[in-house]
């Protein structure tokens, strides 16, 4: 038994001290598969439409609480029941900096941003056709554009990061600018935009940023700032290529998607679980129960006020595909 040990203790002794010394460092020393660095990544054109996808798929959740500061705090809708906690400060105008939806808002809006910035900063690296690089750098600096106008309405002046972030020490640099150089700003980056983009896509790319939606954009941010003429002149364009409107209750019907009134609309594909969306539960009011929505509950987010609904005029076609009545 003793002898049998010995050997055995030997054996581990010689493979041990045969296999250590030709080891080198590059056996050990291996680069992570699982993680691709910056340094080596945005070298190709995919690379490039890549960080481009998942900046549009940062649009995601954007809207899933915009409604909370846009309508909610006006006389158009308001908010109750178990939605009192989350949206009854802002119907209420009591939010503040810790405030749940505002945090999430500001995030996101910079999320895009900051995937935006990246694209635009890697995207003369790889070789690719100048036409290809102007698709990318348009669609790029519109979803900049309408991040930070979302951002210039919420707060006024807000940071202006133009560019990558590469550290937090970075971050820490930037200041809040005027909300007019934010303006000017989405102005620039809308006006070349449309420059550069088509007026529409085809196949999987439909969705995408269009001329046509950067000229609709900007139009929108002349009226916020009262520049009138500007907007009429850049709408005009848009209605000439848009043509003749379809009937409104027609815009949103099923098997209606990408109509000729639908300028802009990021497409995704479906998880393929048919769990259904619960985001109009927020619109329906708590006590209705599953009378409009079927399968769960109200949770009165977002109900439309009696103002709201005496605002429209007698025959407005809108009135009844945008408001429910429930008594």
């Amino acid at each position: 038994m003793k002898i049998s040990k010995l050997i055995t203790s030997s054996v581990i002794l010689f493979a041990t001290a045969t296999i250590l010394p030709g080891c080198k460092k590059s056996f050990i020393d291996l680069t992570p598969q699982g993680i691709v660095p910056v340094t080596t990544y945005y070298n190709t054109e995919i690379d490039i439409r890549s960080a481009l996808t998942g900046a549009y798929s940062s649009l995601r959740p954007i809207y899933n609480e915009q409604y909370g500061f846009g309508e909610v705090p006006s006389d158009n809708t308001q908010t109750y029941g178990e939605s009192e906690s989350s949206y009854g400060e802002q119907d209420k105008l009591t939010w503040n900096a810790t405030s749940t939806n505002l945090q999430n808002a500001y995030t996101r809006f910079y999320a895009t941003i900051s995937y935006a910035n990246i694209v635009l900063v890697h995207v003369d690296t790889p070789p690719m056709t100048q036409a290809n690089r102007n698709l990318y750098i348009g669609q790029a600096k519109f979803l900049r554009a309408l991040m930070y106008f979302n951002l210039v309405r919420m707060f006024g002046g807000v940071p202006l990061v133009l560019t990558e972030i590469t550290s937090e020490q970075q971050a820490y640099t930037y200041n809040r600018s005027t909300a007019a150089a934010v303006y000017t700003q989405i102005e620039k980056d809308l006006t070349e935009a449309a420059a550069v983009l088509p007026a529409s896509y085809s196949g999987t790319d439909i969705g995408r940023a269009t001329s046509t939606a950067a000229n609709a954009l900007l139009g929108k941010v002349y009226m916020f700032q009262n520049k009138y003429t500007q907007a009429e002149a850049i709408l005009a364009t848009v209605s000439a290529t848009a043509g003749t409107l379809i009937p409104f209750n027609q815009v949103f019907g099923l098997g209606n998607d990408n109509n000729r009134d639908v300028i802009f609309s990021v497409q995704y594909l479906s998880g393929g679980y048919s769990e259904g969306n619960t985001y109009a539960r927020g619109f329906v009011p708590q006590p209705s129960g599953t009378t409009i929505t079927t399968s769960v509950t109200g949770n009165s987010n977002n109900i439309g006020t009696p103002d709201l609904y005496s605002a429209f005029e007698p025959g407005d076609n809108r009135m009844n595909v945008s408001i429910g009545v429930y008594v």
